[in-house]
């Protein structure tokens, strides 16, 4: 099957290594992003803390809405 259009573009982002777009977990299609937020995680049992990248998807092909964190960054204390 050729993709063409914005399912073209998102199948090379990923293939890129674009962490924003991601596979729906019911359909397998590729999303972007509609809304990213950041948030501090809980800290571990070692006292490291992580801020965490979370974005909002909504499927374009069966329309599921799926949250995924996107990138993980340490805090400096």
């Amino acid at each position: 099957m050729t993709s063409t259009g914005e399912a073209l573009r998102l199948e090379l982002l990923n293939a890129l290594g674009n962490p924003e777009v991601s596979e729906c977990p019911e359909c397998e299609t590729l999303a972007a992003p509609e809304k990213t937020w950041q948030m501090a995680g809980r800290p571990s049992k070692t006292g490291e803390r992580l801020q965490l990248t979370i974005a909002l998807y909504k499927c374009g092909n069966c329309g599921k809405t799926f949250r995924q964190v996107i990138k993980k960054e340490k805090i400096k204390a």
